[in-house]
């Protein structure tokens, strides 16, 4: 999940960038609107991933997908 954080951080960061140039570029705001989207969803999972409990439902879930 920090993987996916990071690569999206990324290019939002880079798309930030494009859209200085090119304002009405779509895929830059999609971009950037998919980054200020997930930020609640990384906030609670990495939140959850601290304590057991939550590890716990993580690894449930998981299985879950991956059984």
């Amino acid at each position: 999940m920090a993987e996916e954080e990071r690569k999206l951080a990324g290019r939002a960061e880079l798309a930030k960038l494009a859209l200085i140039y090119f304002p009405d570029m779509e895929r830059g705001w999609d971009t950037l609107a998919r980054w200020y989207h997930t930020q609640r969803n990384f906030a609670l999972f990495f939140e959850a991933a601290q304590d057991r409990i939550g590890r716990f439902e993580l690894y449930r879930s998981w299985r879950a997908s991956n059984a």
